[in-house]
């Protein structure tokens, strides 16, 4: 335990070993009560005894049943070097960890916002300790009265008041449970969702919370279980989050063994990858977090060298390399085997292992490609390659830039932008569509139901400008010869199947029933603006709302200070006798008021100012009210799938 505290911060290593040293001088044993600095520590404990680590657990945990008589010439010595050791920590006044934290933090708040998440932040570290020096850090550094504590007992001021605050809201509600640790949570996520920006939390007190409106996670101490820090991970990226979970990893790049660990816990075990990354696969492989925690501490207390951690990692990786990649390829088999293509795309994302599973943009693209350059020559091995004009092109940025091929890829005035020009620029004409699904590498269930038939596909462009969004959409229109009509997706999709096409015959073109589905897609997706039109102008009158309300609070704070300071300036100007300083204080007086009336005046303005824009938004809605969209016909086309 003191191996994790070490790498916390010098404030909770000095405090520790300020306890430890009490506790010596009072001749009794280093115990559970003395590491309390890790939150959760009791729980801990009791993990490692259920991985058949009893023996560690009961070095820390009792305090009592093996107190031995100690020496008192060793226990000196020993209160004389933890004293020392002491001392150094409590000399260090600056935590290079925390400045970095400094530095990084307004930054990636900005980035967060700019992508649509909330300037929110959760912070998680072992220590109690350092939770507080983080606290105090973030408070004085910029961020006073927007940090939150979360721990196992949340025994501080402010947290009390938040609880108390919450009760006294929902009092009268089935929203309070009962349990005060319970109800102690719901109150300090309440209040980080609502009013703060920075949740500084410990494992035990975020256990059981949803973080889902948080999009930024810092781990400030990082574990060395790697169950923990999918947990950390989970609390955040859950349903309702509404960007990617941006995941920051605080390393002591001095620290050769610190550094080897997040390689394990992110090459090894893939944690940083994403939701839907290898985490799952790996983590359920592993009979136990806390025996790689274990592991790792018998690494670390006993490697001395860069050399002697190098190998014992190596050995570590090497040992669960085996038995992961085995389980992942297991279980990529059976998922793979009946699994649809749309399927595989959405749940498992690795084009490398799974060729065939290209995402639609790309498999569009290279479509593109194989139309448009007939004389190329596409690998048989891997879908995302082809040779033309004396070159490899490939759509994998990473493949292409490592073997010095061309990047096919839109947005470079290349070859993709050509061919796409190029196609775009066809005359189509109606023709007949003869679709080979048996020629399709893949499973399209839903396109597979239709072999055999035949009939009629009408594919649009919709386009459609609002404030809220820019409408760019495909519209398809068709059905059967029997009259049923084919769900868009479905048609979209059957547009993937190899086909070869001739002139119509004599066919009578359903002209009316095209043009009549390709009106009701149209219908709907004006609808769908509307609701987004709505919902957007609720959005920014809110927005608006709470920008009004911050200014008003905020320049109101100033002016009543000001204020207060002009009257206590005439108050002294006429308790005052000597002439000379009753003018002068008067005149202070005088110049505090003239700032109240600049401010007063500024505040005039920027409310002026966001009335304003509420009206040049009004102002833009309005004119558009009545949603024109432009729609132009692509191709028609009559198909038949066998």
């Amino acid at each position: 335990m003191l191996r994790k505290i070490l790498g916390s911060s010098s404030f909770a290593v000095m405090q520790t070993l300020d306890k430890m040293i009490r506790r010596l001088e009072a001749k009794r044993v280093v115990g559970a009560d003395t590491l309390d600095d890790l939150d959760g520590f009791s729980d801990e404990a009791e993990d490692w005894r259920e991985a058949d680590s009893g023996s560690e657990a009961d070095a820390i945990e009792d305090d009592t049943e093996d107190a031995e008589r100690v020496d008192p010439a060793q226990l000196e010595a020993e209160i004389k070097r933890l004293t020392q050791y002491r001392d150094l920590a409590a000399s260090i006044s600056d935590n290079a960890k925390g400045k970095a934290l400094l530095d990084c933090l307004p930054n990636v708040l900005d980035e967060i916002v700019s992508k649509g998440g909330q300037r929110k932040a959760v912070i998680f570290t072992e220590s109690v300790r350092t939770q507080t020096y983080l606290r105090d850090l973030l408070e004085q550094s910029g961020f006073e009265g927007q940090t939150v504590v979360l721990n196992g007992s949340n025994s501080d001021a402010d947290s009390k008041a938040l609880y108390k605050a919450w009760l006294d809201k929902h009092g009268d509600t089935n929203v309070v449970s009962g349990s005060k640790t319970a109800d102690m949570k719901a109150a300090i996520v309440d209040a980080f969702r609502n009013d703060r920006t920075i949740l500084i939390a410990t494992e035990s007190g975020a256990e059981g919370i949803n973080l889902q409106f948080c999009s930024l996670l810092i781990n400030y101490d990082l574990p060395w279980n790697p169950q923990r820090v999918e947990q950390r991970i989970g609390r955040c990226h859950r349903y309702g989050q509404k960007i990617d979970v941006t995941v920051i990893n605080f390393l002591n790049r001095k620290n050769h063994a610190e550094a080897r660990i997040h390689q394990l816990l992110e090459q090894k075990f893939k944690l940083f990858e994403g939701v839907f990354g290898s985490s799952d696969e790996v983590l359920g492989v592993i009979e136990s977090g806390v025996d790689i925690e274990r592991r790792i501490l018998d690494i670390v207390q006993s490697c001395r060298t860069t050399d002697q951690i190098d190998a014992a990692f190596d050995r570590l990786q090497e040992e669960f390399s085996v038995e992961i990649d085995e389980a992942k390829k297991n279980v990529r088999d059976q998922l793979l085997a009946e699994m649809d293509d749309k399927v595989i795309e959405r749940l498992l994302g690795r084009k490398d292992a799974v060729h065939s599973a290209i995402g639609d943009f790309k498999r569009a693209l290279l479509g593109v490609a194989r139309a448009e350059l007939p004389e190329a020559r596409f690998h048989d091995d891997h879908a995302q390659r082809f040779d033309y004009g004396g070159e490899t092109w490939s759509s994998e940025w990473p493949e292409a830039d490592e073997r010095g091929w061309r990047f096919f890829r839109l947005g470079d005035e290349g070859l993709a932008d050509q061919l796409v020009q190029k196609a775009k620029s066809r005359d189509l004409v109606p023709a007949m569509l003869r679709l080979d699904y048996s020629a399709y590498q893949g499973n399209m269930g839903d396109v597979a139901q239709l072999r055999g038939q035949s009939g009629w596909m009408r594919v649009a462009r919709v386009r459609l400008k609002t404030p809220a969004k820019v409408y760019d959409e495909l519209v398809f229109a068709a059905f059967s010869d029997g009259g049923t009509a084919i769900d868009p997706e479905t048609a979209s999709r059957m547009l993937y199947v190899p086909a070869t096409t001739e002139g119509l015959g004599a066919d009578t073109l359903p002209e009316s029933d095209l043009t009549q589905t390709l009106n009701a897609r149209q219908t709907a997706i004006i609808g769908m603006a509307q609701d987004r039109l709505s919902s957007f102008l609720n959005e920014e009158e809110e927005r608006l709302d709470a920008w009004r309300e911050d200014a008003k609070v905020s320049f109101d704070q100033q002016i009543k200070a000001l204020n207060k300071e002009a009257t206590e300036k005439k108050k002294l100007a006429r308790a005052t006798i000597g002439l000379e300083e009753k003018v002068t204080l008067q005149r202070e007086a005088k110049a505090l008021q003239r700032q109240v009336d600049d401010l007063q005046h500024q505040l005039y303005t920027r409310l002026r100012e966001i009335d304003a824009e509420r009206e040049r938004m009004l102002d833009d809605i309005a004119d558009q009210l009545n949603l024109t969209p432009e729609m132009t016909t692509l191709f028609t086309v009559r198909w038949t799938l066998a």
